[in-house]
């Protein structure tokens, strides 16, 4: 497994619904008392453990899945196996006008394409997997301030930890991204090349390791230095909701969740063996700190909490 050390990853994203229209709001509202409403996407995906695979272009770096191409020594006929196996794949989603053009004149065309205007095929390339491949975003950082506040709906969101082992997508196909100065350089015949032999690979893990060291972990796993604070990882699939990539190991709420949600979310069966979790500020440290449900110092944080707002029933109940 890659880096086996690592044995946890998080998941930041809010859950109250973020509705731009009414329409919205009625498709998407799950009204849990108190003028309080949840995303019923992002509830349901929760509670059947699937997670939402983005593209890159949803993504809030205007550099996201940015990189150059190079298309030197490139065999056409190389490609064509490249967009067979796309064709055929259910973990990548192709445009629809690939599907339907006949395969010798969709040859005739790459071939003239490439060799009269190589760069708008280069960027054609780099716009269709910008469209046909969607992430999972994760990281190893479970009190990062930043991440918080960009990602859980500024601290009243929630974080995902999911439990990393050989035999689970988080173990197995889920990499760190790398993060660059400039756009990096990869050759298409290489990506056809690794992509055959990732392709080609007998077992999960054997296709990992090499993976790991390919040019594709080049294509889909690389930012801007900007976004090096994430310590990102990632995991790719065809757009869309799939199965979570690991075992759901608890739930962490931000420290401005409101106690309805948490109230409700622990209410729920589909939830059971799933623990909970929750940050606070630490104010001597200007840090994020992480706790348990039965920690203490998150029981004495609590009752203070309650009586400096004038609580007392709730600083009685916390105290029983």
């Amino acid at each position: 497994m890659h880096k086996p050390e690592i044995t946890r990853l998080y998941h930041y994203q809010s859950i109250e619904l973020e509705a731009r229209h009414i329409d919205d709001f009625k498709r998407k509202a799950v009204d849990i008392g108190d003028n309080i409403f949840l995303d019923k996407n992002k509830l349901d995906s929760l509670l059947d453990r699937h997670a939402y695979f983005s593209t890159p272009m949803s993504y809030n770096d205007p550099f996201e899945g940015d990189f150059t191409l190079s298309l030197e020594d490139l065999d056409p006929k190389e490609l064509m196996s490249i967009i067979q196996f796309a064709l055929e794949s259910k973990d990548v989603s192709t445009p629809s006008i690939l599907q339907s053009v006949p395969q010798d004149f969709l040859y005739t065309q790459l071939e003239s394409v490439i060799k009269q205007n190589p760069q708008h095929f280069a960027q054609l390339i780099i716009d269709t997997l910008r469209l046909s491949v969607g992430f999972y975003c994760l990281t190893e950082e479970p009190e990062d301030v930043l991440m918080w506040a960009h990602y859980a709906a500024n601290h009243s969101g929630i974080a995902l930890e999911f439990e990393r082992t050989p035999d689970s997508t988080c173990g197995t196909m889920t990499f760190e991204v790398d993060y660059f100065d400039v756009p990096p350089v990869i050759s298409l015949s290489d990506i056809i090349i690794d992509f055959n032999q990732a392709n080609n690979s007998k077992t999960l893990e054997e296709k990992a390791r090499y993976l790991s060291d390919s040019s594709l972990r080049k294509l889909l796993y690389s930012k801007t230095k900007t976004w090096g604070h994430e310590n990102e990882w990632r995991t790719s699939h065809k757009p869309g909701r799939h199965d979570m990539p690991g075992k759901l190991v608890s739930i962490i709420f931000g420290y401005d969740v409101k106690p309805k949600v948490i109230d409700y979310l622990k209410s729920c069966k589909e939830l059971d063996g799933v623990s909970f979790k929750y940050i606070k500020p630490d104010k001597s440290t200007y840090k994020l700190k992480m706790y348990d449900e039965d920690d203490i110092e998150l029981q004495v944080q609590r009752i203070m909490e309650s009586i400096s707002v004038g609580k007392m029933d709730a600083a009685q109940a916390l105290l029983k």
